[in-house]
């Protein structure tokens, strides 16, 4: 299954996966990436990280601003810490986009507890969509009906990859609910 990514550019989501068993090869992985997510723009703002607080939210400083800044990764989420698999994919977000990293934050807005919504680019590597394709964290439909992150999500799934290895992963919107 492909999908359109930021610059217009198609990536087959079967290029993070290798083998029967849809072992993630991470250097595959990031090369798939790269490829997609280069979209030629420069617009955004340029973020330094500070630290990696889960799957799918960062902290970063922004030289025209005084204060750290809270960012959630627009259109997906991830589990959450004390929830399987969750230490695992802040461990495949530090990797993507480590601590003191220069990355370029496409705000999408604000969320509801005031942080900044947004697209992560992590050298030229849009996290968002690198964090549904490995496995490491859901399309969220909530913000995101039926859009490319689903396909994307979909291929994960039907190749095992990430918290998609285990049967009935828990979406932790679900998990949140259950007051885990």
């Amino acid at each position: 299954m492909d999908g359109t990514v930021s610059g217009g550019r198609r990536v087959s989501a079967s290029c993070v996966t290798d083998g029967p068993a849809g072992y993630v090869k991470v250097t595959r992985l990031l090369f798939c990436l790269i490829l997609a997510s280069t979209s030629g723009s420069a617009a955004g703002q340029i973020c330094t990280i500070s630290s990696v607080l889960d799957g799918d939210s960062l902290r970063v400083h922004c030289s025209q601003q005084e204060e750290m800044t809270q960012v959630r990764l627009a259109q997906i989420d991830a589990p959450e810490l004390r929830q399987e698999h969750g230490k695992a994919s802040r461990s495949f977000l530090r990797f993507i986009c480590p601590v003191g990293m220069k990355v370029r934050i496409e705000s999408r807005g604000q969320g509801q507890h005031k942080h900044t919504l947004g697209t992560v680019i992590c050298n030229e590597i849009n996290a968002n969509i690198a964090m549904v394709m490995a496995g490491h964290a859901w399309a969220y439909s909530r913000y995101s009906p039926a859009t490319k992150m689903h396909k994307l999500q979909d291929k994960a799934r039907a190749n095992h990859t990430g918290l998609w290895r285990r049967p009935d992963p828990v979406a932790p919107w679900e998990f949140r609910k259950m007051g885990r």
